[in-house]
C-alpha cells in the first residue's frame, strides 16, 4: 500500500510539473507594417513575427523568433527587437535578428535570454520588431508591436484594440483604427432573404490581425456559413 501511495504522489508531481512547463510557454505575435513606424513610409511591405516566450517560474525566461517578410521597397540590411516602447515612440536595439538580406524572406534567431523585468515589458507590448532595409536605413521600413497571440479586435496590427460596427443593411464592416485614427470600410456579400446574418472577430491566419468574418444561418436549413 505504501509503495502504491508513493507511486500516486510520484505520478501527480510529474503532472504539475509538466503542466508547469506547458503553461510556461507562451505565443506571442507581431504584425509589420510601414504604417507603424514612428516615421510612416510609402512601403506596401508587410511581416509576421513570431514569438515564443519559455518563461521561467524563478522569473525570467527565454524566447525564440521567426520572421516572415515580403514585398518591401529594398534589400534588408537589419533587424531588431527593440524594448521598451509602446506604439508611436522608439526604443533601443534588445536583440539582433540575423538576416539574409533581399525584399522577402524568413528570420529565425534566439533563443534570447530575458529578464524578470524584460518579461513584464514585452508582456505589456512594450517589446517592436523592426526590420531596416537599404531604401528606410535610418527608421526602419516596417515594424510591428509585439502582442500575445489572440487578440480579438485589433484590425490594424498596432498591439491595440479598434473599434468596429457591422451594418446588415449594407452589409459593410465600419472600423475605427487606432492607428491613425482612420475609418475603413469594408462590405461583404449581399443580403439573401431567408438567412440571418451576423459577424464576429478573430486572428484565422495568424498574421497578428483580426479578420472579418461574417456569420449566416439559413433559417430553413439551420445550416451556418462562415
Amino acid at each position: 500500500m505504501k509503495n502504491k501511495n508513493l507511486n500516486l504522489i510520484a505520478t501527480i508531481f510529474a503532472v504539475i510539473l509538466f503542466s508547469m512547463n506547458v503553461s510556461a510557454q507562451q505565443n506571442y505575435v507581431a504584425n509589420l507594417s510601414s504604417a507603424q513606424e514612428v516615421i510612416p513610409n510609402a512601403s506596401t511591405g508587410r511581416g509576421v513575427a513570431k514569438v515564443l516566450l519559455n518563461e521561467s517560474p524563478t522569473g525570467g525566461g527565454t524566447i525564440t523568433v521567426t520572421v516572415n517578410y515580403s514585398g518591401l521597397l529594398g534589400n534588408v540590411v537589419l533587424a531588431h527587437i527593440h524594448g521598451n516602447a509602446p506604439v508611436g515612440t522608439t526604443a533601443p536595439v534588445l536583440f539582433t535578428l540575423n538576416y539574409t538580406g533581399g525584399t522577402s524572406g524568413t528570420i529565425t534567431a534566439g533563443p534570447f535570454t530575458l529578464s524578470a523585468q524584460q518579461v513584464a515589458d514585452m508582456k505589456a507590448q512594450k517589446f517592436y520588431v523592426n526590420i531596416y532595409t537599404s531604401n528606410n536605413q535610418q527608421n526602419g521600413e516596417i515594424r510591428g508591436q509585439i502582442k500575445r497571440a489572440g487578440f480579438f479586435t485589433d484590425y490594424d496590427g498596432d498591439g491595440r484594440d479598434d473599434f468596429q460596427v457591422y451594418r446588415r443593411s449594407n452589409n459593410t464592416f465600419y472600423t475605427l483604427q487606432s492607428l491613425g485614427n482612420r475609418v475603413e470600410e469594408r462590405t461583404f456579400g449581399a443580403t439573401t432573404p431567408g438567412f440571418i446574418d451576423g459577424y464576429t472577430a478573430a486572428d484565422f491566419d495568424g498574421d497578428g490581425r483580426s479578420d472579418m468574418t461574417r456569420l449566416r444561418a439559413n433559417l430553413a436549413t439551420g445550416e451556418l456559413f462562415w
